[in-house]
């Protein structure tokens, strides 16, 4: 038998996108991660105001914001925040899978996790 080790699993962004739709546990890490690329000044007032590429949009930022610090504040989103938190985050599903794919994962922390 072949063992293959140090093979780790490469994003697409549409699998992003798949798995955003269908695990809870990935959406509040995605919703997370995101947010935590934003400023301090920038998750303070809940707004974009460096143009960095990363993180939030202008239009998003007030939302996605005051949706992050939710999650944050009871641990969960509501069944209607996360319909509306889903399809606003397929936006950024080319900065998630970046991420995912960076070189400082030596293995993939979401390939066991949250493939089906």
């Amino acid at each position: 038998m072949i063992e293959i080790t140090g093979v780790r699993k490469i994003w697409t962004e549409e699998e992003i996108k798949n798995v955003l739709k269908t695990n809870e546990e990935f959406l509040y890490h995605a919703l997370m991660f995101l947010y935590n690329q934003q400023t301090e000044t920038e998750k303070y007032n809940g707004n974009t105001s460096e143009h960095n590429g990363v993180g939030f949009n202008a239009y998003d930022a007030p939302y996605l914001s005051a949706i992050a610090r939710s999650y944050i504040q009871y641990g969960h989103l509501t069944k209607g925040q996360k319909e509306k938190t889903i399809p606003l985050l397929m936006k950024y599903s080319k900065q998630l899978m970046k991420e995912a794919n960076s070189a400082k994962y030596r293995k993939s922390p979401y390939k066991e996790k949250y493939n089906e």
